[in-house]
């Protein structure tokens, strides 16, 4: 692993593992760090995997702006510093967002798309996906985290038990203890920029999409499975898996299919 400058003084962590052609996996988020060494073991006899965090999340350096086309433009500059004229690009939740978002922008660039555990291109699943996450929760669990959300700034402890609460839902839990800090700036402005995109605008721009695509979801992610069809219906080159048993994490929750999904498509 190194740091790696970008431009304008910018250096972001990165690392990469296998041998093959190039695929580079976005983190979730947003405002998280790259925690997908799992889901790169699936494939690093195939492909060649890059991980990164993204700029001032993690082990990154960077401040704002924090937006969708600066993510693009940082991804791409990360493409340029590797010595690449293209890579394949894959994402998991909000990285699968910014996965597209990068074809979109830069479809000559781009070899192929993995879309894994995204939200989809409209915004319906916002209420559907709040409305399962609380029932997962206690009633106890879920009065804990309204308290928790109202501290301006949390202790170690009471930010421990934030994380746990927001990612108990996904089974997810043992991210809390991971030593960085959340970037709450990031994750509020690039979420604020997603609530305002129009579906059908996001539509016409995937139908320009030629290169291969796949799509994967777990069908017990509290964020709906439904909300992906309108992207898979409006990619013309495109793959769906949907995993039964499996939630925000199918390559923890279903290893197995997972890796046949991957494996097939690659």
């Amino acid at each position: 692993m190194r740091q790696q400058p970008a431009k304008m003084g910018l250096v972001l962590w990165v690392t990469a593992s296998g041998a093959g052609p190039p695929l580079v996996l976005c983190h979730g988020g947003p405002g998280m760090w790259d925690y997908l060494e799992p889901l790169a073991r699936m494939l690093d006899d195939r492909v060649t995997v890059i991980r990164y965090d993204q700029r001032g999340c993690g082990r990154s350096a960077g401040s704002g702006p924090f937006s969708v086309a600066q993510s693009v433009a940082d991804l791409d500059d990360l493409r340029v510093r590797l010595g690449y004229d293209s890579w394949s690009v894959g994402g998991h939740s909000w990285g699968a967002v910014l996965a597209l978002e990068y074809a979109i922008a830069h479809p000559d660039r781009s070899t192929s798309l993995l879309y894994v555990s995204g939200i989809g291109i409209g915004k319906a699943w916002n209420a559907a996906y709040h409305a399962e996450a609380a029932r997962r929760r206690t009633p106890e669990q879920n009065a804990r985290l309204a308290e928790l959300e109202a501290i301006a700034s949390r202790d170690t402890t009471d930010e421990r038990a934030y994380r746990c609460l927001v990612w108990l839902p996904d089974n997810a839990t043992e991210l809390a203890d991971a030593h960085y800090r959340i970037n709450y700036e990031a994750n509020r402005t690039i979420s604020n920029e997603m609530k305002m995109w129009d579906e059908g605008n996001k539509a016409a721009q995937a139908a320009g999409l030629t290169m291969p695509a796949l799509i994967v979801h777990g069908l017990d992610d509290a964020r709906p499975h439904w909300a992906i069809d309108s992207l898979a219906s409006a990619l013309p080159n495109v793959t769906v898996v949907k995993i039964p048993g499996a939630g925000h994490f199918p390559w923890i929750d279903q290893p197995a299919a997972m890796a046949a999904a991957l494996r097939a498509f690659l």
